[in-house]
Order: C-alpha cells, then sequence, then structure tokens
C-alpha cells in the first residue's frame, strides 16, 4: 500500500491498490529433468527434486512432456503437484522399469481419451533397442481433450538416442509415421522431447517438413537462454540446443527457455525447460459469439456500456461511475481497483484478454474516485461504509449468485473480502490479486523483507525522512521513485510503464489514502483507519470458489497469498513468477491465462 510518484511535469501519488468461453490457449512444457544417477554426487536428484517440483509449479503448465525420469522420480512429481496426472510406461519393460518419456496434465482442464508407448524401433510394440542406439527409446503420446470446449490435441514426447545416428533419424520418421496413422481426423498436434540433435541436424530437418519448430515460428522472440544442454556448469553460457517442441494447427503465441536456478546458484537440471504458449486457432472456426456484442434491450446503449449508480450513504446521496464490457448472462466480473482512492483506468489491460473470452466485465470507480462524486466528508472512507457502497453497486447492475464474479485487487482485494465475509451467498466466484489478508502481516514484510532488500544508506535515508514525517518531501518521493516502485509496484523501468498506469496514478485521491492508508511507504502510520486491519483467522469462513494471486516481486508476501488460497475452503492459488504488485502488466500472459482458467473451472464444474 503506497504513495507513488511519478515525475512528468508534477509529482505523482500512488497506492497500493496498492460453455461460454473459448478457452483455445494452451501452456506447454518439455523438461528433461536428468535420471537420478547415482554418479551425480554435486547434482543429486534428492538435492534437486523439491526445486524442479517448485518450477514446474510456479510456471504450471497444462501440458508437460518429461524426459529420463525413472519411475520413482515421475511418481515423486505427480505425487507434490495438485491437480496433475500423467501417462507413460517405463522404456525397460513397458510398465515400471526404466527411464519414462511421460506426459503429466493439468487434469482439471484435460481429459485422456486415448494413451499408449511405442518404442523406437524395427519392433515397435516390444522393448527393443533400435538400429544402431545404444539403449532402448521410446514415444508416449496421448489425445487430450480440453473439458470447457472439447477440442482435441494429440501429444507425443519422446528421448531420442544419444549415440546412434541412424536412430534418430529413423525415430524421427517413425514418429511422423504414427502420428499419420492415430491423427486421421487433423487435429492439433504437439511433440516434445530431447532429440540429442541440433537444429541444422537431420532429424531435425526430417520433423520439420510436416510440424513446425516452435521456436521459429513464436509470435514472440525467445526468451531466455540460446541453448537448453547446460551439463550442469552454472558458468558457462547455455548455448547448445537438443531440446525441442514442434507443432501442427497450433499458433504459438510465445517461447521461452526457462533458467531458473537454484538457491546456490546450482542448476536445477543439466537441461533447462522449455516453455511453449499455444493458441488452437482452429478449435470452434469461430470468434466471440455475436452474442457477446448484442446489447439490444440492455438500457446503457446510449452511453456505450455507462452508468452512473446512485448510492445511499450516511451523509447523503452520491452516483459512483460504472462502465460494462461485452454481454455473457452467466459471467459477470466487478473490478474493484485499488487504493483506496485509485481507479478503474490501471484495469485497462483487462480489455485485451476477457472480451475474446467472452467474459461480461464491469469497471467501477469508488465512490471518491475518478469519474464518480468526490464528497470531501473523511467519515465516508471506512471499510463498512464502502461494502455497502458495492452491494448497492450489485443490485443495480442485477449480479447475482448465478453470474457474478467479484475481483479485487489490493485494497480492492481488502474490499472484496469483507464483501464476501457480509454477503456471501450473492457471489459465484472471489478473486482477491495482490492482497494479504492482515495489514500487520503486510507492515512486517514490507519492514524485515523488502526494505532490507535496498541498498543500506538508500534504507537508511528513507527511514529518517519518515520519522520526520517528510513524506512530501521530494528527496523521499525520489529515493522511492528510484529504488522501489520498479522493483515492487511494477516491475520494469518507470520509462517503460504503460500508459494507463501513469493516467490512473495521476488521479489519486490522497485524502482517501492518507486517511485509510497513512503516508508511510513501508507501512500504516499514524491513526490510518486500515492499520490494524487483520482477517487471517476469518479465511476460512470463505466457501465459495475463490483464487488468490501473488507475484514474486509483489509488495505483499507471495507466501501468504498461497497460504491465503489453501486456508479458504476452496481455494487456488496464481503465481506470477515475473510479476510484481501490478502483475497483470509485468506477469501479463500468467496473470490473464490463470484467472481465465480459474472462470472457467468454475463454469464447467471442475474447480477443486
Amino acid at each position: 500500500m503506497k504513495i507513488i510518484s511519478f515525475h512528468i511535469s508534477i509529482i505523482i501519488l500512488l497506492i497500493i491498490y496498492s460453455s461460454d468461453l473459448i478457452g483455445q490457449e494452451y501452456s506447454i512444457m518439455s523438461y528433461n529433468i536428468r535420471y537420478d544417477n547415482t554418479k551425480d554426487t554435486e547434482n543429486a536428484w534428492r538435492d534437486r527434486k523439491e526445486k524442479i517440483v517448485q518450477l514446474i509449479d510456479n510456471y504450471h503448465p497444462d501440458i508437460l512432456g518429461v524426459q529420463e525420469g525413472l519411475f520413482h522420480q515421475v511418481k515423486y512429481i505427480a505425487d507434490n503437484l495438485e491437480d496433475f496426472c500423467f501417462v507413460g510406461k517405463g522404456r525397460k519393460d513397458g510398465k515400471q522399469e526404466g527411464e519414462f518419456s511421460a506426459i503429466f496434465y493439468d487434469n482439471t482442464r484435460f481429459t485422456v481419451i486415448e494413451s499408449s508407448t511405442f518404442w523406437l524401433s524395427k519392433t515397435s510394440d516390444t522393448g527393443t533397442i533400435g538400429w544402431d542406439a545404444a539403449l532402448e527409446r521410446i514415444c508416449t503420446y496421448g489425445l487430450f481433450e480440453d473439458k470447457s470446449t472439447k477440442s482435441r490435441i494429440w501429444v507425443f514426447n519422446t528421448h531420442f538416442d544419444h549415440v546412434g545416428i541412424t536412430a534418430r533419424q529413423k525415430s524421427a520418421k517413425l514418429i511422423l509415421s504414427k502420428i499419420d496413422e492415430v491423427n486421421n481426423t487433423g487435429l492439433p498436434v504437439i511433440l516434445l522431447g530431447d532429440l540429442n540433435s541440433t537444429p541444422n541436424s537431420k532429424p531435425i530437418q526430417i520433423i520439420k517438413k510436416k510440424l513446425s519448430n516452435a521456436l521459429e515460428v513464436s509470435e514472440k522472440k525467445i526468451y531466455g537462454p540460446k541453448g537448453t544442454y547446460n551439463g550442469f556448469n552454472p558458468s558457462e553460457i547455455v548455448a547448445k540446443q537438443i531440446d525441442y517442441v514442434f507443432v501442427n494447427r497450433l499458433k504459438v503465441l510465445s517461447y521461452m527457455h526457462i533458467d531458473d536456478r537454484m538457491d546456490d546458484n546450482k542448476l536445477v537440471s543439466d537441461h533447462l525447460p522449455i516453455l511453449v504458449r499455444v493458441e488452437d486457432a482452429y478449435a470452434n472456426n469461430k470468434s466471440v459469439s455475436d452474442d457477446y456484442f448484442d446489447f439490444y434491450g440492455r438500457n446503457d446503449i446510449l452511453t456505450g456500456g455507462v452508468k452512473m449508480i446512485p448510492i445511499s450513504t450516511p451523509v447523503g446521496d452520491f452516483n459512483v461511475w460504472t462502465k460494462r464490457i461485452g454481454n455473457n448472462p452467466k459471467i459477470k466480473v466487478l473490478l474493484l481497483h485499488g487504493g483506496p482512492g485509485a481507479n478503474h483506468m490501471y484495469l485497462e489491460s483487462f480489455d485485451s484478454y476477457f472480451p475474446k473470452e467472452g467474459i461480461e466485465y464491469y469497471y467501477y470507480d469508488q465512490l471518491g474516485s475518478n469519474y464518480s462524486d468526490q464528497p470531501v466528508d473523511t467519515s465516508l472512507w471506512n471499510i463498512d461504509r464502502f461494502v455497502e457502497e458495492v452491494e448497492q453497486v450489485r443490485k443495480a447492475l442485477n449480479l447475482d449468485s448465478s453470474n457474478f464474479y467479484l475481483y479485487g485487487q489490493s485494497w480492492g482485494g481488502i474490499l472484496a473480502m469483507e464483501y464476501t465475509f457480509k454477503y456471501p451467498s450473492n457471489i459465484k466466484g472471489l478473486i482477491i490479486s495482490n492482497m494479504m489478508a492482515s495489514i500487520p502481516d503486510y507492515v512486517t514484510y514490507a519492514n524485515d523483507v523488502l526494505g532490507p532488500q535496498l541498498d543500506p544508506k538508500v534504507l537508511k535515508e528513507i527511514k529518517e525522512l519518515e520519522a520526520k514525517e517528510e513524506y512530501t518531501n521530494p528527496r523521499y518521493l525520489e529515493l522511492i521513485e528510484t529504488h522501489y516502485y520498479p522493483q515492487h509496484v511494477l516491475h520494469m523501468p518507470l520509462e517503460n510503464w504503460p500508459e494507463p498506469v501513469i493516467r490512473s496514478f495521476s488521479k489519486l485521491n490522497n485524502q482517501i489514502y492518507v486517511t485509510m492508508q497513512g503516508p508511510s511507504e513501508f507501512g500504516v502510520a499514524g491513526d490510518a483507519k486500515l492499520k490494524y486491519w487483520d482477517r487471517s483467522s476469518d479465511l476460512s469462513k470463505i466457501k465459495i470458489p475463490t483464487l488468490t494471486i501473488g507475484g514474486a516481486y509483489d509488495t505483499m508476501d507471495p507466501e501468504h497469498m498461497k497460504w491465503m488460497g489453501s486456508e479458504v475452503q476452496n481455494g487456488r492459488y496464481l503465481h506470477c513468477p515475473r510479476g510484481s504488485h501490478l502483475a497483470m502488466y509485468d506477469d501479463q500472459e500468467t496473470y490473464f491465462r490463470g484467472m481465465i482458467r480459474f472462470i472457467r473451472d468454475v463454469e464447467n464444474g471442475s474447480f477443486e
């Protein structure tokens, strides 16, 4: 919960707010996890396994192909990842012996229609070594159906031999032949694997005759190192690529090689995982339903979806501003902005994701903010009064438990929780973004964790200025703006901050913010009304489906927000590994994909 400054021509202050879905986007990961080799004394599986699970969990692919995993390794991953199941067999006996080329899948999203494993040899139905290979090699495949859209996709996962040149070429041809055999209806295909082949080698050229290398057709340039094989050498540049993702009938939206490390900078495996985001552009062969843009009979056509809603308060009647986007009688999301005293404008990134998913949503400036009335009576700025305001807005917009999703970011998360505690029967789903359940815990995290990450001299000067209560001192604002905001509020250089964020912060109602939050950067000062707010002991009372969202660089403690997701009765946590307090910008794909997945799962009854 912050005061934000941004020196353009003036100092700008900021806050802490600081079915019907198409759903054809999928995230796909390929990962050689390195088999449990007893000779790997410095890089033993026992020392790596927790980090591997953490990495997979953080990026949460919809489909994951692992190579080299022995049965106990594959089982460990399955046992420690929620919602993941796998298909596959050991290459030695077709059961549990030998390495797997297992395919993990998110069982809340996919159903396995069929799966099988074949050997890369002349006798592909038996466990034999093929051609000039040194070892048995296999390919596991499956047909997966999206529970929401009923779209289907074939996934193949393999590991080519490291010795046999002929074997690698024959294996490539054999897999393409198998794809042709099973995919007789022309469904999308993904081929994953460690192919022990460089990009210009013969096996890769054979595969590219029928499938596209995801790296080469991605709409976004590769993120991460050029290569995938590292040999457990943390000091060398990873330049050798032998791992791949190939696709057919899929649009590749992004492609990355993940170079996450252990705490001591050791590598997690001797290969880097590949993470690809794809879109099934052919599924349903249609865009958002025309009904989404059909506003016939709506009473806000004249104003383009804008509605000024009258609300009653203890000191009189006022009007608050709302704006509807889209039309979906089953899914309506009310967006509660941060602050207190911010506005809807920094949430405009929703326009890039919700319309194409057919989600109806509402921008809303709370009383005192931006387009809404702005009374100056400070008695209005309290949680209970804001909760009653949200209830009046809900009624005016005809939102109910059959369609009402309540989203709150930062201070909006506090407001969303408080509304849920009082009016739980009105809500279909709750989304708490970048907000902890305890202000005292937030203050502790800011002072004990985030503060010490600053340069000691910078922190000392900040604390000295705060001790003098010089919160508007240009030097204080300069220190915060330079050293704190680009790390934890929005994790990018200030000059790259998106225009909606800058525009939004310039319209902050400082009276509301200081009254409720106080002016301090690392705590809640004075008699601010939120100083002792703490609902952590009440979270277990929340029964409705709930998503909590946090970022690795957040001003809020991501571990606390993860705990919140487990403390409510029916919750899930979405972690944004590149995200800060405004993760809807600096980890946008993870943020919106996870939120849309939550809504989709609630809608199709698969949320757990």
